[in-house]
């Protein structure tokens, strides 16, 4: 609980200066960036083993979600808007949102599995794939 405090509290200090950050280097890079930063995360998780080499997994965490808070549906938002389709917002934030929950279902049920093999494949795993998503 305290790890995910810290975690919290540091969303809740940089999602306003890194909102604005976004704004200033731009909505893609953001996403890269916050990309970048939550791949560092993960891959200090996997080697990480004492208490305060999670608390600096949890600033990074804390600073990658920050960054792309609001960012990615921003993103979409300008996207639609060039295109003149602002009316498919809702629709398309709704997509993504479901898309995301059943991601996360799947996610947790092969996550369990896994766990029952070693742990820290989980952490691996989960590194792998966003380092995937910063291309």
């Amino acid at each position: 609980m305290t790890l995910h405090s810290i975690y919290s509290i540091s969303m809740v200090i940089l999602d306003l200066p890194l909102g604005y950050v976004a704004d200033f280097i731009g909505r893609k890079k953001a996403l890269i960036i916050s990309s970048i930063f939550a791949f560092i995360a993960f891959f200090l998780y996997s080697l990480s083993s004492v208490f305060y080499e999670f608390v600096v997994v949890q600033l990074f965490l804390g600073l990658a979600t920050s960054l792309a808070s609001s960012t990615d549906s921003a993103l979409l938002y300008d996207t639609l808007d060039e295109l003149n389709k602002n009316k498919d917002y809702k629709e398309n934030e709704r997509n993504i949102l479901s898309i995301e929950s059943f991601s996360e279902a799947t996610a947790s049920i092969l996550g369990g599995l896994v766990a029952t093999i070693n742990m820290r494949y989980n952490l691996y795993f989960e590194t792998f794939f966003i380092f995937i998503s910063i291309i």
